[in-house]
């Protein structure tokens, strides 16, 4: 097994766009209330992962077939955290998330944390947006103007160099402030590496 998605209850631009993207992976698990975005976009997951409190009961009622992996509302981790070890248990090393942001900044800001703890293994998709956390040595596949910034998370990182930016870092130490933010690919890819750190990539889409 390889590559898994998790359909979180976020927020969701365009249905049928996710709906695209998720018929591509072998396996897909609902988190909670992401039962309601199957429904709506008329797929069938693998697996249902959470406490059920934000799942409606038509949902429910529609997929009462699914397997269900339920834990109850007053817990330690939150739904997504939970399915995400489900599904690295079950062997998949690369779990896309989808509906991961939204309305609500605490849970946006939870999932990015969950992603700092697995950072070479989950990252957060959507139709304007891709956000990972980088390996010490890493390229990606770009297109000239995409738009891209490097976060450091949790602390400075360090020694950060890139190749295939508009405005190149050289050895540079990335803390919280904007040297970063906003930065545009030049070609078909960016090599980044640093030494010390954790480093969230966001990757604009052209949607």
């Amino acid at each position: 097994m390889s590559n898994a998605a998790l359909i979180a209850n976020g927020e969701i631009v365009d249905l049928a766009w996710t709906s695209m993207q998720l018929r591509r992976f072998s396996f897909l698990a609902a988190v909670d209330g992401g039962l309601n975005h199957c429904l709506n976009m008329q797929l069938v997951p693998d697996l249902l992962i959470g406490d059920l409190d934000s799942v409606l009961p038509e949902a429910l009622q529609t997929y009462a077939s699914v397997p269900i992996c339920k834990f109850p509302v007053l817990k330690d981790d939150t739904d997504l955290a939970l399915a995400v070890q489900i599904l690295l248990q079950k062997g998949f090393e690369s779990i896309t998330v989808f509906g991961g942001t939204g309305n609500r900044l605490d849970h946006t800001l939870s999932n990015i944390y969950l992603m700092s703890r697995y950072p070479l293994h989950v990252k957060m998709q959507s139709k304007f947006e891709s956000a990972f956390f980088l390996k010490e040595n890493e390229r990606l596949q770009t297109f000239s103007g995409q738009t891209i910034s490097l976060i450091p998370f949790n602390g400075s990182v360090q020694q950060v160099s890139t190749k295939g930016l508009l405005w190149d870092l050289h050895q540079q130490t990335l803390d919280f402030s904007f040297l970063s933010q906003s930065n545009s690919c030049i070609g078909s890819s960016v090599e980044i590496t640093f030494v010390q750190g954790s480093l969230l990539c966001c990757l604009q889409n052209p949607g």
